[in-house]
């Protein structure tokens, strides 16, 4: 084992160490960070942002964030009074920005409103 050189001691402490755990009238705190915000803020959607936060979803995810089944989305695709989609080559995808707008102009207020 390597002697320890003079200046250094171990398993020592200095009279304020000691004096701090000891002492009990001045409790050692730590500074506080301020709290996150509990919901994070989302900018209303504009021309310029709308773009940005919307997304391609194919079909089961839509049908999904449209509560509705595969075969009901693919029937309205084929009748076109459906949500609007796009074709990108062989593959059928979904606009989210679309999907809110659609939803939007199928709200009601009574059952027996036109459609």
């Amino acid at each position: 084992m390597k002697p320890t050189p003079p200046n250094i001691h171990r398993h020592t402490t200095t009279s304020r160490q000691s004096a701090c755990h000891q002492d009990s009238s001045h409790p050692q705190t730590l500074p506080q960070r301020p709290h996150p915000p509990t919901e994070r803020m989302i900018p209303a959607p504009n021309k310029h942002t709308e773009r940005a936060v919307s997304r391609r979803l194919h079909r089961k995810p839509t049908a999904n964030y449209l509560g509705v089944s595969l075969s009901w989305l693919d029937k309205s695709r084929l009748r076109g009074d459906g949500p609007p989609f796009l074709q990108i080559g062989g593959r059928v995808v979904y606009d989210t920005g679309d999907l809110d707008t659609y939803l939007a102009s199928r709200r009601r207020q009574s059952t027996s409103e036109p459609r």
